[in-house]
């Protein structure tokens, strides 16, 4: 397929990408704008496009990833760590209602006033059996 024919298919296929672009955003501006960027990356990519492959396929399958790639980005802008909280120790509040301490990356793990060594699983070790109270182990 030569440049001309590759550009009248792309435009036969505006209204398609449209209504599969207002699909993915459900916002007609971001459905624009992600049209107008697949439209210019198809058009970039063109000599990536193999004859006697669906052609609609193709685009769409771009658009799609085009939008998910932007998907992971305001993903990642949006994710705030908020480097003032004690990560290392975190309360963790059981179905009983009992506090307790629970040390992440530690060795030793604080449970309702019982100490114990975590073993590679994270689960206490060295606390003999009936120390831990039931609501407490399943912590």
């Amino acid at each position: 397929m030569n440049g001309i024919q590759f550009q009248q298919k792309l435009l036969s296929l505006q209204e398609n990408m449209m209504n599969f672009a207002l699909m993915l955003t459900a916002n007609r501006d971001d459905a624009q704008d992600l049209l107008q960027d697949t439209t210019l990356k198809v058009l970039d990519n063109q000599d990536k496009f193999v004859d006697n492959v669906n052609f609609k396929g193709w685009v769409l399958t771009v658009m799609r990833n085009i939008f998910i790639n932007n998907y992971h980005k305001i993903v990642r802008v949006q994710t705030v760590v908020d480097s003032s909280a004690d990560l290392y120790n975190l309360d963790v509040v059981n179905d009983s209602g009992v506090v307790c301490r629970r040390i992440i990356r530690g060795d030793i793990q604080h449970v309702g006033g019982i100490r114990g060594a975590l073993d590679h699983r994270g689960h206490v070790v060295g606390v003999g059996e009936g120390e831990l109270g039931a609501g407490v182990a399943h912590v």
